[in-house]
């Protein structure tokens, strides 16, 4: 059952760094002006493609927790408290999920997840280069980081 569960997992991390890239190709290819038609379409998508895959990467932590028998943060501030949470390790229970530079991105890019979702209009593409930033280490750290946390939790 644990590898089916982590089968999951790797899903959902997998459909967050295919979001990143899409990200990251969409941010390269975009046109300047974003009243434009195409400038309008490339901001949508390219803010589409960095919320999907903040969620994706969420959703995976959620399933590990899961996994784990801990339960979700609640409240209003669940969404950092979740990221709070899983940079902490639990005494004889697991360590900390990811390193404080992984960690660091997951916020920077939840609070872009946050703009994504909230502030549609007025956006502007070199703006967008701290989630970037975030996006690329992200996307250099999380196989290996996940790897590491799965082979101490589930050495099997």
């Amino acid at each position: 059952m644990m590898a089916e569960r982590w089968s999951d997992i790797l899903g959902e991390i997998d459909s967050a760094k295919r979001h990143f890239c899409s990200a990251a190709r969409i941010n390269g290819q975009a046109p300047a002006d974003v009243t434009t038609n195409e400038g309008y379409d490339s901001a949508m998508a390219f803010q589409h493609a960095m919320l999907a895959g903040y969620t994706s990467f969420e959703n995976a932590v959620r399933r590990i927790l899961s996994l784990l028998n801990e339960e979700l943060p609640v409240g209003p501030d669940w969404h950092a408290a979740l990221l709070r949470r899983i940079a902490q390790p639990l005494p004889q229970r697991r360590p900390a999920m990811f390193g404080a530079q992984l960690i660091k991105a997951a916020f920077d890019l939840m609070r872009f997840r946050h703009v994504a979702m909230h502030a549609y209009d007025g956006f502007d593409f070199a703006l967008a280069a701290p989630a970037m930033m975030a996006a690329e280490t992200f996307l250099d750290r999380i196989d290996g980081e996940l790897a590491a946390f799965r082979a101490a939790i589930d050495p099997d």
